[in-house]
């Protein structure tokens, strides 16, 4: 296992294109599933550290509670974040994103003529998604020491992640003419990008001619 994520690290083109060639897509589904759950409760556990250093003796606001009103104070923010409900929320985000993001590559090498099937596309993300965990997680330990290194240590590894998922679906789809795959892209991210500002318009309640009107007034 071990070795697997340090193959992903050091060679993560060559080895999130290997891996898409031997993976169907039931392994590639729970894969997602397991990596939505990691997410998750990473997710958690960084609300849980953000609200126990929140209430400390070293603010200023704190600093003459006793320990167990600080632990009152600590367990009463938990009970407003809604942990659980959180946890679910974010695990479902994930799946989605996982999903989604597994479509239009899947889509974008449909256009391109690539015969690439969509459980192929799922791995790709489902290792760059590894990554960009392993990155997290060294968010959450740096944090600890020191909060602009931390920062900066997650900005380079979803740099990494992201460089390393386009150009392994460049190369996996072995083509000749990147024309036609700059055209698919556009294509299918423009598509994506309407169907997108639909759906928070419907959400947020916002009327597709006020956002045309914004526009027209920046332009």
């Amino acid at each position: 296992m071990l070795n697997k994520l340090v193959d992903i690290v050091r060679n993560p083109v060559t080895t999130i294109i290997k891996k898409a060639e031997t993976e169907d897509i039931r392994k590639e589904a729970i894969k997602a599933v397991i990596l939505s759950l990691v997410i998750a409760l990473v997710d958690l556990i960084s609300t849980v550290i953000s609200i126990i250093s929140k209430f400390t003796k070293n603010d200023f606001w704190y600093k003459n509670y006793t320990s167990s009103q600080l632990w009152e104070k600590r367990f009463e923010a938990m009970g407003k974040a809604e942990l659980f409900s959180s946890f679910f929320k974010s695990f479902v985000i994930a799946l989605i994103a996982i999903a989604v993001i597994a479509g239009i590559l899947f889509l974008i090498a449909r256009i391109a003529k690539s015969k690439k099937s969509y459980d192929k596309m799922l791995s790709m993300v489902n290792n760059v998604v590894i990554i960009s965990i392993i990155g997290t997680i060294l968010k959450l330990i740096l944090s600890f020491i020191y909060e602009p290194l931390a920062l900066l240590v997650m900005f380079g590894v979803s740099v990494y992640a992201f460089f390393s998922l386009i150009f392994a679906f460049r190369d996996s789809l072995e083509i000749e003419n990147a024309d036609i795959l700059v055209l698919a892209t556009t294509v299918v991210l423009s598509i994506v990008t309407v169907i997108l500002v639909v759906i928070l318009c419907a959400v947020s309640g916002v009327a597709l001619s006020d956002i045309g009107g914004f526009v027209d007034m920046l332009g």
